[in-house]
């Protein structure tokens, strides 16, 4: 129930990162576009008010020009013109020389403003006031028209309400819009979620991408070539257990045995007989161990990592014969080797096992009185272990079984049948082939080992 709620738990918490970043992102960009309408809005006004207020000046200038022509007078005439005054305007217009010839009723006898031409802001009575300064034709006479600023925000904010309150009301709709569309997109991810909390520890199939978003696709490839090492691993490691349990179980019974013949002994040599029996009993299944444990950790996939450090083919090879010249001397088998070509650097301790196990099982499969060799050498881009006896052969037909596990094709022999099968784990690790042929006129085996050069 709990790893249920802690999968559910997960996916909604994508979900809100998801949606929390997205979100945020749209919610900056529509402050900043908010303010940005405000400004433009405002600005716009500004110049659409002043675009009115010029275009209502030429408008008021031709009527009092005509009027005054008109009258043929050139006293102070006072015009009240009640159309202009409730659009929010006040005017003046003056002569050249400063003579008032027409104003409006609220206005006292003076100038609003000092400009000659264009606009400028005012205060007539405490209130504030755009004036906008024009000429007529022959520039006897010019009109001075304002506008109240208290009519001019209230223009300025209709035109900035239109443009704000989409923009307000279109935000959130953006936001549920968005969660729809990521809820949605994130659904088969959620489906597959929930897939993979059912399975259970067994259950390594891997995720079909069919129904997921493209760009997880390379998440889904990784996952599954993760469930596909994990399932090799697993593998390996029935494999280890099955094995360890049915080939311990004979050396194990040997032991008990000779323990108890030991234990029932009455003659002082039987006992030391049965007791010599139970020591090889004990080396023999040491040795099987320490097979079992060696195969073992290099199952996984990039086990070599483990084997850190690189030392010269030709020191690798000498150390294992050196360490086995000993087991060669009790069987009256002379060890050999040779190296060729110019030296070069290998994974030391893997090489160094898969050269004594090659080393070992030659020794162990030659007839007394004969010679193992070993030979190294780096050709082209590949260096190379090969490793001849003299013993009966292996033929053609089971050559290949020679690197299965447990697998002992003379019976009778001493080992473990894992030698060979740490060989060809190693040797997979490594990147290389293994050859399996008789030897010279058909008398004994070679083994030989080639491995590309790593870049």
């Amino acid at each position: 129930m709990s790893s249920d709620s802690n999968a559910a738990g997960q996916r909604w918490w994508l979900v809100a990162r998801l949606l929390q970043r997205v979100l945020s992102v749209c919610a900056v960009v529509w402050f900043a576009s908010t303010l940005y309408i405000m400004f433009f809005g405002y600005a716009e006004g500004q110049r659409n008010l002043d675009h009115s207020l010029e275009s209502t000046a030429e408008l008021v200038l031709a009527y009092a020009d005509h009027e005054l022509t008109e009258s043929h007078s050139g006293l102070e005439t006072v015009i009240v013109s009640e159309r202009v005054h409730n659009a929010g305007y006040l005017f003046q217009m003056w002569t050249k020389d400063g003579v008032l010839l027409a104003r409006s009723a609220q206005l006292p006898p003076l100038p609003m403003t000092k400009t000659m031409r264009g606009f400028e802001n005012v205060q007539i009575d405490g209130q504030g006031w755009r004036v906008y300064v024009v000429w007529n034709d022959d520039a006897s006479a010019c009109l001075q028209l304002a506008q109240r600023d208290t009519v001019r925000t209230d223009v300025i904010r209709q035109i900035v309400l239109s443009l704000i309150i989409p923009a307000a009301l279109g935000g959130p709709l953006l936001g549920v819009l968005i969660w729809i569309v990521v809820r949605r997109a994130m659904a088969p991810v959620s489906q597959a979620a929930a897939e993979l909390a059912c399975r259970n520890l067994s259950d390594l199939r891997p995720i079909l991408a069919g129904q997921l978003p493209g760009e997880l696709s390379p998440l889904v490839v990784a996952f599954n070539n993760l469930l596909e090492r994990l399932g090799r691993a697993v593998e390996a490691e029935r494999r280890f257990t099955a094995d360890a349990a049915h080939e311990l179980r004979t050396p194990l019974a040997a032991i008990r045995l000779q323990a108890q013949l030991a234990q029932r002994a009455t003659a002082r040599e039987d006992a030391a007989r049965a007791l010599e029996r139970l020591i090889d009993g004990v080396d023999r299944a040491t040795r099987l161990i320490e097979q079992l444990l060696t195969l073992a950790r290099f199952d996984p996939d990039g086990a070599l990592e483990a084997y850190s450090g690189v030392a010269p083919l030709q020191d690798v090879v000498l150390d294992v014969i050196i360490e086995l010249e000993p087991q060669a001397r009790e069987r009256d088998i002379e060890l050999r080797s040779r190296y060729r070509g110019q030296l070069i650097r290998v994974p030391a301790e893997a090489t160094r096992i898969l050269v004594r196990n090659l080393v070992e099982n030659a020794i162990r499969y030659s007839p007394q009185q004969r010679v193992v060799q070993v030979a190294a050498a780096l050709e082209g881009q590949h260096w190379l272990v090969e490793v001849q006896d003299d013993g009966p052969g292996i033929p053609a037909g089971q050559r290949e079984r020679v690197f299965e596990r447990f697998v002992r094709l003379q019976r009778g022999r001493e080992g473990s049948g894992l030698g060979l099968s740490i060989v060809h784990r190693i040797a997979q690790l490594l990147k290389g082939t293994l050859d399996v042929c008789n030897g010279p006129d058909g008398r004994g085996t070679i083994i030989r080992l080639i491995v590309p050069l790593q870049k």
